[in-house]
């Protein structure tokens, strides 16, 4: 009471308290003006990550974007398909012309064509994994 300057004995409470919530204004003042532009800085930064966040909602929603961690999977797994076909198309393919013109055509020939596809398909798997990693 001394440091505030009042005198509690002829002092009201209304004055005393008035007087304590003006001393704890003076003293809060600078912490609040401090505090004041990171605390907008948050609010901002708040503001801009949640628009960011409903952005990416509502391209998800519209198509505009695809769920990489969805995607891959169901590449990888086309993708074996795929392989899996044109390995069994190589096979049915020799046994036809080598039944169909009574010679053995290498396997190996076939095969390096069908190899060459795959490695183009692959490519796109490992970007697509690669990609899928880092989201």
């Amino acid at each position: 009471m001394k440091r505030l300057g009042i005198d509690w004995l002829t002092t009201s409470m209304d004055d005393i308290r008035l007087a304590y919530l003006e001393h704890l204004r003076r003293v809060t003042a600078p912490m609040t003006q401090a505090d004041e532009g990171g605390l907008t800085a948050q609010r901002v930064l708040t503001a801009r990550v949640d628009r960011e966040l409903k952005t990416i909602a509502l391209a998800e929603k519209s198509a505009g974007l695809v769920n990489m961690a969805q995607l891959v999977p169901a590449l990888q797994a086309m993708y074996t398909t795929y392989e899996t076909e044109l390995r069994a198309r190589d096979r049915a393919l020799k046994s036809s012309i080598d039944a169909e013109y009574h010679i053995d055509v290498d396997r190996q020939l076939i095969d390096a064509h069908t190899d060459n596809a795959l490695a183009q398909l692959a490519a796109w798997r490992t970007f697509c994994e690669s990609i899928s990693r880092h989201t």
